[in-house]
C-alpha cells in the first residue's frame, strides 16, 4: 500500500487532526517520496531506509525538519503496526534531539516603542468607535503580558473576558493557557 494512500484511507480517518497537521503529514511524505525517487510504501517504514532518510535530511536541512520528517514516520509506521499492516514495531528509529534555541522576544525598550508609535495612530476604524491607538495599545500591551500568538489574541470573542485572568485555548496546541493582564493593560 502507499503511504500517501494509508495516511488518507486510514490514519486520517481515524483521528482528530487539523488540516494544518494533515498538510504536513502530506509534505513530510513527499519529502520521503522525493528522498526515495519513489513513491513510498508501508514496505518503505523500515529501520535501514527510516534512518538513512533522517540521517540524509540532517545533512540538508535544519535539526527540527528531521526531526518533524522522523516524527510523521514513526507516527505512521506505529500506526501501520497497531493496524496489523506491519509486522515490525519502529523501536529503532534514530532520535533526533531538539536544540534549544533562546526565545526572541520584546523587551521593554522593544515594548515601549511599539507603544509610542500606535499612539501617534489618529481617528477610528471605519465603521467603529474604536480608537485606531487605543485598540493597539491594547493589542502591544496584552500580547507583551500573555505571550499568547497574534492569531489566538484576535480570536477571543471579548464578551467572554473577564480580566484581569482569563482562559485562552491556543489554536496550535489545541491546550488551554491562562492569562493574567497587568493593570496598566
Amino acid at each position: 500500500m502507499l503511504l500517501h494512500d494509508y495516511f488518507d484511507s486510514h490514519y486520517a480517518l481515524a483521528r482528530d487532526i487539523a488540516d494544518s497537521t494533515r498538510n504536513f503529514f502530506r509534505w513530510k511524505i513527499i519529502q520521503f517520496h522525493r528522498w526515495l525517487g519513489r513513491a513510498p510504501t508501508l514496505a518503505d517504514l523500515n529501520t535501514n531506509a527510516v534512518n538513512r532518510f533522517i540521517a540524509h535530511r540532517l545533512t540538508e536541512r535544519s535539526r527540527e525538519t528531521a526531526r518533524g520528517e522522523r516524527a510523521v514516520l514513526h507516527a505512521l509506521w506505529k500506526a501501520a503496526f497497531d493496524d496489523g499492516l506491519k509486522e515490525d514495531r519502529p523501536d529503532r528509529v534514530r532520535v533526533v534531539k531538539r536544540t534549544l534555541k533562546p526565545v526572541d522576544g520584546w523587551d521593554v525598550p522593544d515594548v515601549s516603542r511599539l507603544l509610542a508609535e500606535a499612539s501617534k495612530l489618529t481617528g477610528c476604524f471605519r465603521g467603529h468607535d474604536v480608537e485606531r491607538a487605543a485598540f493597539w495599545r491594547a493589542v502591544i500591551l496584552t500580547l507583551y503580558d500573555s505571550g499568547l500568538r497574534l492569531g489566538d489574541l484576535l480570536a477571543i470573542d471579548a464578551a467572554n473576558l473577564r480580566p484581569p485572568t482569563f482562559t485562552v485555548i491556543q489554536s496550535k496546541t489545541r491546550k488551554p493557557v491562562q492569562v493574567t493582564l497587568s493593570a496598566e493593560t
